[in-house]
């Protein structure tokens, strides 16, 4: 057992916790992290866009975390959070039950729909930066809201406000800074906290549409097939909310995909399917209509031929064998040469 001045390591992160947790305050120091820039892989290396930036926080709060985990979900589960709509994050969901309610959707529009209307638009929906942007005083409010032990409400108060970072790269550190908005990167809490701030969005959508949502991944379909009426009414309430809680949505990633079943796969292309009213709008901008959207790992085209998706897969397979053959060539090469 680790010691220091006779107390063990356990002992004094006890007390540490106590003393944090009756006083609803964390130090600052232990609020503060490094930040490492990733290259992505793609981009020109001047540009920061091309980087992924990784937080490395105090593994000692973390373990705190830990702790206070269980206690938060329990009080989100009083306050029945997560909804039915949200799979991110949750016992007993997934992201395989996220992509089967959107298709299960989707097949069943199509089975009730008139012959005339048999297609289906869907929308996804891209939050912009949705950890790095959370507006803090807007969550602090909805946790009071959910009336949490004071204890609790303290802590995360404290544990959310006046964090700072600094940037570490090439053995230079920059300048700190304090963060205005965001819950913490890496942290254990920082999803469910995150789906505390994103609950309500679901509430005044159309009755005849349906949304899914993975954490951040959203989803928004109508269930009666042929229709863009019910889903412009969902996503004006979803922009209303988004105003509200100063949340926005990035126009390069969120797409319509107009679906169809594989019965009209073979109808002459002059063959009008659907028309499209007006453009869909969200907050304030169109959204762009595309052929393929890649879904929590799966690429849904508009023909539901998962063509895109197989050969994403049989790419990757292919990509991977090569590497394989690469090591056992080069092993070889290594046993043939006697090292």
């Amino acid at each position: 057992m680790l010691k220091y001045g006779g107390i063990t390591l356990n002992t004094a992160l006890y007390n540490f916790f106590t003393i944090c947790w009756n006083q609803g305050s964390i130090p600052k120091n232990f609020k503060h992290a490094k930040v490492v820039a990733i290259y992505k892989g793609t981009g020109e290396t001047a540009d920061p866009a091309s980087y992924r930036p990784i937080a490395i926080t105090s593994v000692v709060i973390r373990l705190f975390e830990k702790l206070l985990k269980e206690n938060l979900i329990e009080s989100m589960g009083v306050n029945k959070l997560p909804s039915t709509h949200q799979f991110g994050f949750c016992q007993q969901r997934s992201t395989h039950d996220a992509i089967f309610r959107l298709m299960a959707t989707i097949t069943d529009t199509y089975a009730t729909a008139q012959t005339h209307n048999k297609y289906v638009p869907v929308v996804f929906i891209d939050i912009s930066k949705a950890y790095d942007k959370v507006w803090i005083d807007g969550l602090l409010y909805k946790l009071l809201k959910l009336h949490l032990p004071p204890n609790m409400y303290f802590f995360i108060r404290s544990f959310l406000t006046s964090r700072t970072i600094q940037v570490v790269h090439g053995g230079t550190t920059s300048s700190q800074r304090t963060l205005a908005a965001g819950v913490p990167q890496g942290s254990i809490l920082a999803p469910f906290l995150f789906t505390i701030y994103l609950h309500k969005i679901t509430k005044n959508i159309h009755k005849n549409t349906r949304m899914s949502l993975f954490a951040d991944d959203i989803a928004l379909q109508p269930t009666i097939a042929g229709t863009y009426r019910h889903l412009q009414q969902s996503l004006k309430a979803i922009s209303k909310y988004a105003q509200k809680w100063k949340i926005t949505f990035s126009k390069k990633k969120t797409k319509l995909v107009i679906f169809r079943p594989p019965a009209l796969h073979n109808i002459r292309r002059r063959t009008q399917v659907h028309q499209l009213p007006s453009a869909l709008k969200i907050a304030n901008f169109n959204i762009e209509e595309a052929d393929e959207y890649t879904y929590l790992g799966l690429t849904l085209d508009k023909n539901w031929s998962f063509i895109p998706h197989l050969k994403q897969i049989t790419n990757k397979a292919a990509q991977t064998s090569y590497m394989i053959q690469r090591l056992i060539k080069r092993d070889r090469l290594l046993s043939s040469l006697g090292t």
